[in-house]
């Protein structure tokens, strides 16, 4: 079936193309789960009983469309990052989600298919898999001045130059509209980040989630049970719509990363996007 109406006036493309398939549940009166069996345009279709979709929510990734050499795909049921870097240029492939949530979760996993330039990492030369998300601003609700005032917490499985492979969380306030410019608010043993006593390994799954308790006023970071809580200092207000929620996979320094993520999720109830 299909409906039409003439527009009447002249139409030209939009400068932010956004389309979308959205589910909405409004009030308190339960949870709603839909299906979606495919997604397409005038150029392209993706059959989701023939093939199945990364994770969900579902949307075009902007760093796959614009080359460079990254890939995203399935494997054995987890979505699978790589991409490469030159001696010059850092290079990531992110996986977003278009929504709003003040709890994020991943199972995060960093591959020895991964190469580390020169054979040891440095500060120059990393790998890493992190979930973040900007999960509140401390100015006004919904944010103010664009990204200013905003709070990007991040957990990170990555190189380490000292440990071979390390876990980290790390939390920063943007000063700027535009985060250019920002404030580091986890300060350990003389770095940007935190650490977690845990002897982390390639091929290794963690399961990492981040929270904001507004009760407690802390944002609460956890991989594998083992819990990390930065007191929050000022006022918590929602953050902007958008909130650049989402798992990253970058290198840097000539290295290339391979990593996994499974089980990606704003919602410690949410349903798999498998249904399983």
């Amino acid at each position: 079936m299909s409906r039409s109406f003439n527009i009447g006036t002249p139409a030209f493309l939009p400068s932010d193309d956004r389309r979308r398939v959205q589910v909405i549940h409004e009030g308190a009166s339960g949870q709603t789960v839909a299906t979606v069996y495919a997604i397409g345009n005038d150029d392209f279709l993706q059959d989701f009983t023939n093939e199945r979709p990364i994770i969900g929510p579902y949307r075009p990734f902007y760093d796959l469309s614009n080359g460079g050499g990254r890939s995203l795909g399935v494997v054995e049921g987890r979505a699978r990052f790589e991409t490469y870097s030159s001696a010059e240029e850092e290079q990531q492939v992110t996986m977003n989600y278009l929504g709003q949530s003040e709890r994020i979760e991943s199972v995060l996993e960093l591959a020895s298919e991964s190469s580390i330039a020169g054979g040891a990492p440095t500060e120059e030369n990393t790998v890493r898999i992190r979930l973040g998300g900007v999960l509140y601003n401390d100015t006004a609700n919904g944010g103010f001045n664009e990204s200013e005032g905003s709070i990007f917490a991040l957990t990170a499985l990555q190189s380490d130059a000292e440990a071979g492979v390390a876990l980290e969380y790390c939390a920063y306030r943007s000063n700027t509209a535009d985060f250019s410019d920002n404030l580091e608010l986890v300060m350990e043993g003389g770095t940007d980040c935190g650490s977690f006593d845990i002897d982390a390994a390639y091929d290794t799954p963690y399961a990492v989630s981040i929270a904001l308790d507004r009760e407690a006023g802390a944002l609460v970071f956890d991989v594998n049970g083992s819990e990390r809580r930065l007191q929050i200092q000022t006022p918590i207000f929602t953050a902007p719509e958008e909130q650049f929620i989402g798992v990253q996979a970058h290198a840097s320094g000539g290295s290339t990363v391979v990593a996994y993520a499974d089980n990606f999720g704003t919602s410690s109830n949410a349903p798999l996007v498998s249904g399983q």
